[in-house]
């Protein structure tokens, strides 16, 4: 069997938004904050992960947060700007990723949930 190969339009493609947050409680905040919004359909928690970075020339060793957000294309302003609301860092980490393939179910769904703010 040949499956279609469905082609949304560049403002419906899944978008992954990365960030980190510096407890698990401010990654709820922002995760709680996004879902009300229906700017984003999911978002995975990843706690207890280890970063080291260079900060004001120093290196940096810190317990944080991980954040994976689904949401679209067309979101990703509400998305920033709604962690930038929320975020306890001066600088914080968001990372915007459009997948190359995404099975269609899960488009569909994430696209359903947070149409619903367009």
């Amino acid at each position: 069997m040949i499956l279609k190969e469905f082609k949304p339009k560049d403002s419906h493609k899944l978008c992954l938004i990365i960030c980190v947050t510096k407890s698990y409680e401010e990654a709820v905040l922002i995760s709680k904050s996004l879902l009300i919004n229906r700017f984003a359909a999911c978002i995975s928690i990843f706690p207890k992960i280890e970063s080291i970075y260079l900060w004001k020339d120093r290196i940096e060793e810190t317990k944080e947060t991980l954040l994976l957000i689904k949401t679209i294309n067309e979101n990703q302003s509400n998305v920033f700007e709604e962690i930038k609301k929320n975020h306890s860092y001066e600088i914080p980490e968001i990372i915007s990723i459009i997948p190359n393939k995404v099975e269609f179910n899960y488009l569909n769904w994430v696209f359903n949930i947070v149409k619903k703010n367009n």
